[in-house]
Parts: structure tokens; sequence; C-alpha cells
């Protein structure tokens, strides 16, 4: 064999092994987008789930403090009425 015809087997070896690579790489970089985008949705969802129970805390809290606001108007009224 001539050494251009080796050179040009060697060269076609490595264009199919890189073809290979980049073929792999494409693979790994979409599961990664995938995987990616899957994972952001699911913090999405958490994050709109929280959203939702810290507005019910909050509301819970807000008519705890009315509640109490109330029974202290009351006391007071009360002990105004018992003087």
């Amino acid at each position: 064999m001539s050494t251009a015809y080796k050179e040009l087997e060697q060269s076609k070896t490595l264009n199919q092994n890189i073809d290979k690579l980049s073929n792999q790489i494409m693979l790994s970089t979409n599961s990664l987008e995938d995987t990616f985008r899957s994972e952001t949705n699911k913090i999405i969802k958490s994050n709109e789930e929280l959203s939702i129970s810290n507005n019910k805390y909050a509301s819970a809290l807000n008519w705890l403090t009315l509640s109490l606001v109330i029974v202290t108007a009351l006391q007071v009224i009360l002990n105004i009425i018992m003087r």
C-alpha cells in the first residue's frame, strides 16, 4: 500500500470517529436539554404550589389578626360599659 492510500484510510477513519463523537455529543446535549426542561418545569410547578400555600397562610394570618382586633375591641368596650 502506498503512503497516500494509508493516509486516506486514516483520514476516513478519523472522519468516521469525528462523526460518531459528534452524534454522541448531539444526543447527550439533547438529553441534557430535555432533563433541564423537565426539571425547570418541576421547579416552576413547585413554586406555583408554594405561592398558593403562602397566599392561604397570609389569608389565615389576616383573619387571625382581624379576630384579635375584634376581641380586643370587645374587651375595651366591655371595660367601658362595666365602669
